[in-house]
């Protein structure tokens, strides 16, 4: 692997805007395309003729998939979710599946270094890769639309163009990702929307049983918005007042499918949990866990 200077990081730039969509090393998502679309999040999911699950199944999408969608439609069931997606043969519930976008960026031209920028991926998917001097570049994890990871550095990657390097202090060592699939966060997204709050009057509850997430501001509504928290047993989890992490421990949501308990009091280190409906790193300090089990938000999933 080898660092790039300016002059071949303008090369590498030009070359994978170019030639996007054709590298062996990254999905085959084509060009650029900003229609709806949804990915497949769990192992499989069936398309019925009419928008509930009683009717006829016309065909069945897979993992990692991707469907057009057309409309949303609102058939009454399931109460707790009745939303439906018209797409190609049918409709699909909304159930396991999570909105996506093709969406490519112009890399950046550097990165200071001993700096991290947080970066957005905005392709449904990507494959990340690791190197090493013995086996050379291999598959990593695959990371997910709307999932935020820290970039520090910008390599050439294992197709000759621009890769960021990902630092995650969980896994313990660096991967890359292709440059045209994450947007970097300007530090202006990061300021706060009204800062003569004190952080004290901010918080969040989230209802399960409803997947709402409701953000206050001295106990005022600022947003609300639909979640999908995936069907974890959270009435399983310990209490967590009993837990003895320090405040960096970290909660970590890798998106696979198996469900795990989320945490165990006997647990000293952080712990991950498997939440295929979360994009990617989803991460929590000990003090906003606690914070949630305070005002609530930690209760019963839905199955």
């Amino acid at each position: 692997m080898s660092k790039i200077s300016r002059r071949d990081f303008l090369q590498l730039g030009t070359s994978a805007i170019a030639g996007m969509g054709f590298s062996p090393f990254i999905p085959g998502f084509g060009t650029f395309d900003d229609s709806l679309q949804a990915r497949v999040a769990t192992k499989s999911v069936s398309v019925y003729r009419a928008p509930n699950d009683q009717s006829a199944i016309a065909g069945q999408l897979f993992r990692d998939e991707l469907v057009n969608i057309y409309k949303e439609v609102d058939s009454g069931v399931p109460a707790y979710n009745p939303i439906w997606y018209r797409t190609w043969g049918g409709y699909l519930h909304r159930g396991r599946l999570q909105k996506v976008k093709v969406l490519f960026n112009e890399p950046l031209t550097a990165i200071s270094e001993g700096t991290r920028q947080v970066a957005e991926l905005t392709v449904p998917y990507t494959q990340a890769m690791r190197y090493t001097r013995t086996y050379g570049w291999q598959p990593n994890l695959r990371l997910y639309y709307g999932s935020v990871h820290w970039i520090d550095a910008i390599d050439e990657g294992p197709d000759g163009d621009a890769w960021y390097r990902i630092f995650d202090e969980l896994i313990g060592y660096p991967y890359h990702v292709s440059a045209i699939h994450l947007r970097p966060i300007p530090f202006d997204e990061w300021a706060a929307i009204t800062p003569k709050v004190p952080l004290e009057q901010n918080r969040i509850e989230v209802n399960l049983s409803k997947q709402v997430l409701t953000a206050y501001e001295n106990e005022q509504v600022a947003l609300q918005t639909t979640i999908s928290s995936a069907s974890l047993q959270f009435k399983k989890i310990a209490k967590l007042s009993q837990l003895k992490l320090p405040p960096e421990s970290f909660v970590f949501c890798q998106n696979t499918r198996p469900s795990i308990w989320a945490m165990e009091t006997s647990l000293p280190a952080p712990k991950i949990m498997n939440c295929p409906a979360f994009p990617g790193h989803v991460f929590s300090t000990r003090q906003v866990m606690l914070s949630m089990e305070r005002t609530g938000m930690i209760t019963s999933a839905l199955p």
